[in-house]
């Protein structure tokens, strides 16, 4: 007599020889697979999954794939350099900055040369939006896991696209650091991932604006300090004689395009 329970009516009773032994595993169902091992599936890369967001991490990234780009990535910002310069100089031809200052060392404000002034650096500025947005537009390409290529990033770019954005942005933030520098550096802040979503997104300029500021302030804290240390980058390079700037701009282009995948949720290259 055992004190094992009997079958159940219609099923065979199994021998003591047929049942695994203690601590092993029971082979798979037929036909089946084994059980996933504990702890499910591994994470995916980047966005999902990874690690938490870190500023300096975001940094570190820029510099490393600034170094695997380094001579393509130089030459686009040189073209940044030179355009901004060409276009600097053309603004000031076409209505130079006012002195505030009449030579006896009074205040005095030429609301009209001010007012043109303005305007001819938005019109101007508006210009530079579209290098920006290659240079964007290439450091999305990087983060993505490809090459930057100057040709491929300008040739992607809806450029009426990006000259109304660049208009958009220019008007606004002439406005804003007009109305005593504060409102200026505000918008600046939070319209900073405005040209990304031009041309990764293809948002309209007044969308991509709103998604810009939506993202910034879902992720302020991250953003703020990113900023910040993109800010420190930027006065290392221009410490450096300027030369200095050559990378620091790629490295926080390349930093700004990491942020704005890992705010989204999305993966990026390793």
């Amino acid at each position: 007599m055992t004190n094992e329970p009997p079958p159940y009516p219609g099923e065979p009773n199994p021998s003591s020889g047929d049942l695994p032994s203690y601590g092993s595993t029971p082979p798979p169902p037929q036909g089946g697979y084994p059980p996933p091992p504990p702890g499910g599936y591994p994470p995916a890369p980047g966005g999902y999954g990874a690690a938490p967001y870190s500023a300096p991490d975001a940094i570190g990234y820029g510099w490393r794939k600034f170094k695997d780009n380094a001579g393509v990535m130089i030459a686009a910002t040189l073209i940044v350099f030179v355009g901004g310069l060409v276009l600097g100089i053309l603004s000031e031809v076409i209505a130079p900055s006012p002195s505030y200052f009449a030579p006896g060392g009074d205040f005095d404000f030429d609301a009209g040369a001010t007012v043109a002034s303005l305007v001819a650096q938005a019109v101007t500025g508006t210009f530079v939006y579209i290098l920006v947005a290659m240079l964007t537009r290439g450091a999305l390409d990087v983060v993505d896991g490809g090459n930057f290529d100057i040709g491929r990033a300008f040739g992607a770019l809806d450029i009426v696209k990006v000259l109304i954005t660049g208009l958009l942005l220019s008007v606004l933030s002439t406005i804003g650091f007009a109305l005593c520098v504060l409102p200026g550096l505000i918008f600046s802040i939070f319209a900073y991932f405005t040209i990304y979503f031009v041309v990764d997104k293809d948002q309209d300029p007044v969308q991509s604006i709103g998604s810009s500021f939506s993202l910034v302030g879902r992720n302020f804290g991250d953003a703020l300090l990113t900023g910040l240390l993109a800010v420190l980058v930027l006065l290392a390079g221009t410490l450096l004689c300027l030369v200095g700037l050559l990378a620091a701009i790629p490295i926080i282009t390349l930093a700004g395009a990491y942020a704005f995948r890992r705010f989204q949720g999305e993966p990026v290259a390793p």
